[in-house]
């Protein structure tokens, strides 16, 4: 059994049943070449006829003004004549010398005098050339027409220029149709032939590219798998991430109980608060643990402070803070350990122009710290950490903590922010820590809308440049960045 397959929807066809060409940019291009061709000869045509009639019009309507004036001017001197000479005035032997007081100006005009009863008073020796025009213009005396005046101009010249400029325009339109049709119109030809090398290749470029979808089919079929795997694996990475910070809070929490009251006794054993414990090794051993114990609380912190900025979940008591005042704080508090580790910490002194940003007093005294601490860990004993404050241009603060220490490699510039990477610079003295410090610091300029740099070489010390926007002061600043009403909005577009 058989079956017909249904009709497929394509283009319609004529009632008659003949199916129409179909068009193609070649039977464009042919047609396009049938009209300009046209159009040449309708230009041919127009400037052939149009330059001599025009010029002819023209030559005819001067040489007919021109006459009409000499008409006029020589009937004006007949009358002239008619009133001094009276009723004899045809006698008079000086009246051929008015027909011809009127500059002919290098036409062949001819002028004859009329008189009343239609023939010739005065005729002009010799007629001129054939063809002419005729003008005639009345002479009036006492109010009545005495004679006329008949001038004629020969057309034999203007005829001549007209042939001329026919014959012009003629070459004229020569040379506009050998360009139209040997420039234009090869040029035409040129592209159909470079049109239909280019209609090969373009089916043949469709043929490839639909080689080439039919490939890109299949490899989009096994990417959409891949896709799919990657976006459970993905799914599986995030949740294994939250249950990660989940369980790094809680066990912070856990932890943080028991060592608050491992400080707290230590710190009373140490102090004999209850009276004398009996041997100072045991008072020693109860310092060293009440450190111990800091340390561990510290570590705590910060790896609670890292899963909350992870988890999104740090929030920050913004108010005005004035940076210079800031670090000023922070070099008191770090000072006397610098002098313990044989270390000159230097403060630039505090210029006149203002540096207040906003942000968070605890998180903004922990990030200076943290950083304080790290430079003078890693600088040897006789070296130097500086500290530099500074208002740039664009509304920008800048802290800038430079020391001399063992710097760190290109290498170690890529690991030193992932938390838990430490590197190994070798320094004579021991170092501790666990590998937060700049993770955190760096997470937390960012949340300060900051930004944090450091630039550094193996022996020639390490530079951290921390770079924050200053709240506005002078509302007449151009380098001001934010206002403390716009940058206490919900919404950040809004600042703008």
């Amino acid at each position: 059994m058989t079956t017909e397959a249904p009709p497929t929807a394509g283009p319609s066809e004529p009632e008659d049943g003949l199916s129409a060409p179909e068009r193609t940019p070649a039977m464009d291009i042919a047609m396009v070449r049938l009209s300009l061709r046209r159009l040449s000869f309708a230009t041919i045509a127009l400037v052939l006829l149009s330059i001599p009639s025009l010029f002819a019009a023209v030559s005819v309507r001067a040489l007919h003004e021109h006459v009409v004036l000499d008409a006029a001017v020589v009937a004006e001197r007949v009358a002239e004549h008619v009133l001094s000479a009276g009723s004899q005035w045809r006698q008079a032997a000086d009246l051929g010398q008015v027909l011809g007081i009127a500059p002919s100006r290098g036409l062949q005009i001819e002028r004859t005098l009329v008189g009343p009863e239609g023939g010739p008073l005065i005729a002009p020796p010799d007629a001129v050339a054939r063809p002419v025009m005729r003008v005639r213009a009345p002479v009036t005396a006492n109010g009545a027409q005495v004679a006329e005046v008949v001038v004629a101009v020969s057309l034999r010249s203007t005829l001549i220029e007209t042939a001329l400029v026919l014959a012009f325009s003629a070459l004229l339109t020569i040379g506009l149709y050998l360009v139209i049709d040997r420039v234009a119109l090869r040029a035409l030809r040129d592209a159909l032939d470079h049109l239909q090398t280019a209609l090969r290749q373009r089916d043949q470029a469709l043929q490839e590219t639909s080689e080439t979808l039919t490939m890109l089919g299949r490899q989009n079929a096994r990417l959409k798998t891949t896709s799919e795997e990657l976006s459970r694996a993905r799914d599986a990475a995030l949740s294994a991430d939250r249950s990660k910070s989940m369980f790094l809070a809680a066990m912070s929490h856990e932890l943080r109980t028991p060592l608050n009251a491992i400080i707290g006794f230590s710190e009373v054993m140490a102090r004999q608060l209850y009276g004398p414990i009996g041997h100072d090794k045991y008072r020693d051993y109860a310092a060293d643990i009440r450190a111990s114990g800091d340390h561990l609380l510290a570590l705590i912190d910060d790896v609670l402070d890292l899963s909350r900025v992870e988890a999104g979940k740090l929030t920050l008591r913004r108010e005005p803070l004035d940076v210079a005042e800031q670090v000023e704080a922070c070099h008191r508090l770090i000072q006397g350990r610098a002098a313990d580790a044989g270390i000159d910490l230097q403060l630039s002194p505090r210029h006149a122009y203002d540096t207040v940003i906003l942000g968070d007093r605890v998180r903004f005294r922990q990030i200076l710290l943290n950083l304080l601490t790290n430079a003078i860990k890693f600088t040897e004993r006789g070296g130097r950490v500086r500290i530099e404050t500074d208002a740039v241009a664009g509304g920008k603060v800048t802290v800038r903590i430079a020391d001399t220490g063992v710097g760190m490699s290109e290498i170690d510039l890529e690991r030193v922010f992932r938390p838990f990477e430490r590197v190994d610079v070798g320094t004579s003295r021991p170092t501790e820590g666990a590998g937060l410090g700049l993770a955190l610091c760096r997470a937390l300029v960012r949340e300060h809308d900051g930004n944090l740099h450091i630039a550094s070489m193996p022996g020639q010390g390490t530079t951290v440049t921390l770079t924050f926007p200053r709240l506005a002061g002078d509302p007449t600043d151009p380098g001001r960045q934010m206002s403390l009403g716009d940058a206490l909005r919900d919404d950040p577009a809004e600042a703008d």
